[in-house]
């Protein structure tokens, strides 16, 4: 197997992973969101937690569906959106979420972006397998 051939078949093993984990991750989130709005009791975000909440699990989520088929644009979004929520947490005087949960449930767009670097090699060949024109 030539070095091209390997670093193409690593490219598309990130990009599986980051596509598997990100999908798992948004079905989780969804599930979450359902129980909250389904459960009588629970309380809902203030007008401040809106904003967290629009950047993380929202943007984040948005970030990994796009990501699919636009790696770039959609790891992108779901990183500045994971960035711009612990941003909006210390900004805000809010808790600043603990342990790794939110940085794992983010870290497929990370996966994303690393893919596409990977991917377009300076030769103007792709590990994608496609030449570039």
């Amino acid at each position: 197997m030539t070095d091209f051939e390997l670093e193409k078949n690593s490219v598309l093993f990130t990009r599986w992973i980051a596509r598997v984990w990100g999908t798992g991750n948004v079905v989780l989130v969804v599930l979450f969101a359902l129980m909250h709005v389904l459960s009588p009791d629970a309380p809902g975000p203030t007008g401040s937690e809106w904003i967290g909440v629009v950047f993380f699990p929202i943007g984040v989520g948005i970030g990994l569906v796009l990501a699919w088929r636009w790696e770039i644009l959609g790891g992108t979004i779901s990183v500045a959106s994971f960035l711009a929520f612990y941003g909006w947490m210390v900004l805000s005087g809010s808790n600043v979420p603990n342990g790794p949960y939110f940085a794992l449930a983010a870290a497929p767009g990370a996966l994303y972006l690393v893919c596409q670097v990977l991917s377009h090699r300076p030769n103007g060949r792709e590990a994608s397998g496609a030449i570039r024109r």
